[in-house]
């Protein structure tokens, strides 16, 4: 289109534009196989519905969802058990079994849980 000192070669410009014309006045439609396996390809890639909607999953998958499965609920479960056990336990079963030689104190820590529970007070 150009010559050897740059400068542009006469009526270059005048095909150019007619070539351009012709390469937008030329449309192709894809073929019927091609866009069969298209679709194929989107509707094998489509999430799947897990459940209907307007369902809600029972409470205990929802919970067991939320915690992050059976190894956390199971720690979980030992947890809460020795703190019940923690809890419940007489502190004087430590002085008892000789793993201490001093006498054991109990504390009262919640001495105001009682103050809804009693009558007549104000």
């Amino acid at each position: 289109m150009t010559d050897q000192n740059d400068k542009a070669a006469p009526g270059s410009e005048a095909e150019l534009d007619a070539l351009f014309a012709e390469a937008r006045a030329q449309t192709t439609a894809p073929s019927e196989k091609l866009m069969a396996r298209i679709l194929e390809d989107a509707h094998r890639l489509q999430p799947s519905a897990q459940t209907l909607p307007g369902t809600v999953p029972p409470i205990w998958s929802r919970i067991h969802g939320a915690l992050g499965g059976w190894p956390i609920i199971g720690g979980l479960t030992a947890t809460v058990m020795v703190g019940i056990y923690i809890g419940f336990s007489d502190p004087t079963l430590v002085q008892l079994q000789g793993l201490v030689d001093e006498d054991v104190e109990i504390s009262d820590f919640f001495a105001s849980d009682t103050l809804f529970f009693e009558e007549g007070t104000s």
